[in-house]
């Protein structure tokens, strides 16, 4: 199993590295520690990024944004997300890894 993500009873869990004010959105493979790079173009003030992310993920792998959620890392740029109903195998297939 990647070291960015691994299948939980609950649902898939992944480290995300959220980079805010990016020209364009856009989830790039995973570099290095810190797991899959994900830019999105909104400002990280009053949880616009965060908010941006959530809405980035949920379109690409098919889900309602509630069945993604912030584990750890909310106010970093390096955060765990737990997302119910897909499994790992289908997060990597959504991102074309």
């Amino acid at each position: 199993m990647s070291a960015w993500i691994e299948d939980r009873p609950q649902g898939t869990l992944i480290r995300v590295r959220l980079k805010p004010r990016a020209s364009r959105e856009a989830i790039e493979e995973p570099k290095g520690e810190h797991g899959l790079i994900v830019r999105v173009t909104a400002p990280p003030v009053n949880n616009q990024a965060n908010q941006a992310l959530l809405n980035l993920l949920a379109r690409k792998l098919k889900v309602p944004k509630s069945a993604i959620t912030i584990q750890s890392g909310e106010g970093s740029r390096t955060k765990t997300l737990l997302i119910t109903g897909v499994s790992a195998q289908e997060v990597k297939a959504a991102f074309g890894f």
